[in-house]
Parts: C-alpha cells; structure tokens; sequence
C-alpha cells in the first residue's frame, strides 16, 4: 500500500519511482504534517526504512 501522498505527486511510474527514492525524507516530513491524524508518522517511517 502506497501513502496516499505518493499517489497524487508521482503521474509517472518512472518519475513516481524517482521522487519517492530521492525525496523521501521531504515528502514524509510533509506527510507527517497533513495527514498526522491517519497515522502517516507510522507510513512515513516504514517507507523509509525501505528505501534505506
């Protein structure tokens, strides 16, 4: 399951692939501010695990 920040951000696969490796870091700390209520701390975290 893909953080519903990821879905709208990345049009492209490629593209989608490249933002989420290289600005994973940005785009869970912005995560974190939006959607903190729906447990996206927990998502942010476990995708960059991954990447890692």
């Amino acid at each position: 399951v893909l953080p519903l920040a990821y879905v709208p951000l990345c049009e492209l696969p490629e593209e989608c692939f490249l933002r989420t490796t290289m600005q994973t870091t940005t785009r869970s700390a912005i995560t974190t501010r939006m959607d903190t209520t729906t447990g996206m701390t927990t998502v942010a975290s476990d995708t960059t695990e991954d990447v890692s």
